[in-house]
């Protein structure tokens, strides 16, 4: 890959990370973020249709590491503990705030969460849709614990884990 182009993602992803933490993200204008980069407008537009674009980008990069990170999938069914705590990572993680904070926020959420979903089911093996269903509840279930309680603690954990062994029994 060329080393201009793979200097020019850096600064952008650098300085997207660096507004995000005094700014919602979803209101970054290309002008505020090419100056943040100390690159050229256009370096931006030969990179990205638009802001959208990029922001989308990095969406979809940070979630496929994510459940790189997550997996096995498995664990669901096996070890429910083991992989609420990796989800405690996705929240935790720096980066992730920032698009976890911005006015659109559940748009990234929703898509992190329907990427697991899906995992989950496919490796699975179960191919039922009251399965299905189920883990659509765990899993929105658990976002919403995250959501009110940010890190939960080892009992907090092990209650989940408990629900979830009894929802898919």
């Amino acid at each position: 890959m060329d080393m201009r182009y793979t200097r020019t993602e850096n600064l952008l992803r650098n300085a997207l990370y660096e507004l995000g933490k005094t700014k919602d993200i979803y209101e970054i204008t290309v002008s505020e973020l090419t100056q943040k980069a100390e690159i050229n407008r256009l370096s931006f537009y030969l990179h990205y249709d638009n802001i959208e674009h990029f922001i989308s980008t990095l969406e979809d990069e940070y979630i496929e590491c994510f459940v790189k990170k997550m997996a096995p999938f498995s664990d669901f069914l096996d070890n429910p503990e083991s992989i609420i705590k990796r989800m405690m990572t996705f929240y935790q993680n720096e980066n992730s705030t920032i698009f976890m904070k911005g006015s659109k926020s559940y748009l990234f959420t929703q898509k992190g969460m329907n990427r697991i979903i899906h995992e989950i089911i496919q490796n699975s093996n179960v191919d039922d849709d009251s399965f299905r269903l189920k883990v659509i509840f765990i899993e929105n279930g658990i976002k919403g614990v995250f959501d009110n309680n940010k890190i939960p603690d080892d009992k907090t954990i092990k209650q989940l884990a408990h629900i979830i062994k009894c929802v898919l029994t």
